[in-house]
C-alpha cells in the first residue's frame, strides 16, 4: 500500500486534472459559440465564469449548454450593460 502522502497528491494531481479538462471544455464551447471567455477560476462560492457578450441570446444558448455538458447548478448571473460591450459573470456549484 503507497504511503499516505502519496495518495493525497496522487488525488490532488487528479483533481487538477479534472479541473483543467473541465476549463478546456469551457473554453472550447465559448469559442464554438463566439463567446469572449474572459476569465475561468474557482473560488469559495464555486466556479466563475467572466463572458464578453452581445447579445442575451448568446448567454441563454451558453448556459443551456453547459447545463447540458456538466453536472454545475448555476447560483448567480451578474450581467454588467454599457454601450461598448455587455459582460455576464456565471457563477457555478457543482452541488
Amino acid at each position: 500500500r503507497p504511503p499516505r502522502s502519496t495518495l493525497s497528491s496522487s488525488s490532488a494531481a487528479s483533481d487538477v486534472y479534472k479541473r483543467q479538462e473541465v476549463f478546456d471544455s469551457i473554453r472550447s464551447l465559448s469559442t464554438e459559440q463566439s463567446i469572449l471567455l474572459m476569465d475561468i477560476r474557482l473560488n469559495d462560492e464555486g466556479m466563475v465564469i467572466d463572458l464578453g457578450i452581445e447579445s442575451l441570446d448568446q448567454i441563454i444558448k451558453f448556459i443551456e449548454s453547459m447545463h447540458s455538458s456538466f453536472a454545475f447548478n448555476l447560483v448567480e448571473l451578474s450581467l454588467i450593460s454599457s454601450n461598448e460591450q455587455k459582460t455576464v459573470t456565471l457563477i457555478y456549484s457543482s452541488n
